[in-house]
């Protein structure tokens, strides 16, 4: 699949937006290497000029680092418009990894937490501010992978440890609207995807080819900046679809 220009992505994105997530998609689907001078001036040029996002919670890599893309929502307070853009974004871009917890751990706490947080930012409370808070307490922690009735703590825990904290850092963002805990998030599903957890549907034309940045920005971002949930895959099923 070829790699989107910002006229290739979703008109009703902002400007900027489509312009930074095609420059992201470029480097970031590209052939890489971590850590140069360039990629670390890069980093501190990016964490410098943007304040909201703390040096020492959040790393930033490079121009590969998916979080260069917040700022391009705009700012926002807890519980606007672009701050449930944002609740929506670390959502959706969760499930993107989520099958490949449910392929090697047997407890499915990570997919049911975010199916939860899924229903609380649809729910009043959120919308509305109005009825009962949730119970964020299992929500924001992160899940415990188990295999064999054991924590899984082999080479596959580099994959279902940043999904569990992808989960519990995007619940954090709804209840707190802390720009940090959204970015924590996205870097986690980068991790997991850097570690082979991204599968496409092969239903879809050229999915078997996309690459994660690429359906990243073509899917994800268009339907979380409409505060759209895209549909999760099945539990076990190792498909992201989007219908």
């Amino acid at each position: 699949m070829t790699r989107p220009a910002a006229a290739d992505l979703d008109p009703t994105l902002p400007e900027a937006l489509r312009l930074e997530a095609a420059a992201w998609a470029t480097v970031a689907d590209g052939l890489r290497v971590i850590g140069t001078p360039e990629q670390h001036a890069f980093g501190e040029a990016f964490l410098a000029a943007h304040p909201e996002l703390d040096s020492d919670r959040v790393w930033m890599e490079g121009p590969h680092d998916v979080v260069r893309l917040l700022p391009a929502f705009g700012l926002f307070v807890p519980g606007d418009e672009t701050h449930r853009r944002l609740c929506w974004l670390c959502v959706n871009a969760t499930r993107m990894v989520l099958h490949c917890w449910d392929g090697i751990a047997e407890n499915p706490d990570a997919r049911d937490r975010l199916s939860t947080l899924a229903g609380v930012l649809r729910g009043d409370w959120f919308q509305k501010w109005d009825g009962p808070e949730p119970d964020w307490v299992p929500l924001t922690n992160a899940a415990v992978a188990v295999r064999d009735g054991r924590t899984i703590g082999d080479c596959d825990a580099c994959r279902v440890e940043p999904i569990a904290t992808a989960v519990a850092h995007a619940a954090r963002f709804a209840r707190d609207g802390d720009l940090n805990d959204a970015a924590i998030c996205l870097q986690h599903v980068q991790v997991a995807e850097s570690e082979g957890c991204w599968w496409c549907d092969p239903a879809i034309p050229d999915a078997a080819n996309a690459e994660f940045a690429t359906w990243f920005a073509l899917h994800t971002l268009p339907a979380s900046w409409r505060c759209e949930e895209l549909p999760a895959c099945d539990p076990g099923v190792p498909v992201w679809r989007v219908v």
